[in-house]
């Protein structure tokens, strides 16, 4: 938790993601760093990491590995601007490259185009 203190989330905001998330407080400091890298790596913003944070604390418990595959697998599906994307939909997150690509292909078998399925998942609550 005193990384998130150093990044700048307040008391009680810890707080408020950890009534969300109970299982926050077992989250290793080494590893939240690396998972808001991550997404200063996709060029989110202090503010916008704030943002996903609050929305989604469940991020935080996610294994690191499981996430940068799920980012190199948006990125290889040609989704720009993951900053964005994952401001709108932080829950996208939580998932798997393996559940992602199972939501792509039922997208896919509904006759929706590249173009849709990528607004799909800027527009669209998955969880």
């Amino acid at each position: 938790m005193d990384y998130l203190i150093r990044f700048g989330f307040s008391i009680e905001d810890i707080k408020n993601m950890m009534d969300t998330n109970i299982y926050i407080n077992n989250a290793d400091d080494s590893i939240i760093k690396q998972l808001i890298n991550i997404l200063e790596k996709c060029s989110c913003t202090t503010e916008q990491i704030r943002d996903i944070l609050l929305c989604n604390p469940f991020y935080l418990n996610q294994e690191v590995s499981v996430v940068r595959d799920t980012i190199k697998f948006f990125e290889s599906m040609k989704f720009k601007n993951l900053n964005q994307l994952f401001c709108l939909n932080p829950y996208l997150l939580n998932l798997s490259s393996l559940e992602i690509n199972e939501i792509i292909n039922k997208l896919k078998k509904e006759n929706l185009g590249e173009e849709e399925i990528i607004d799909y998942f800027y527009y669209n609550l998955v969880i």
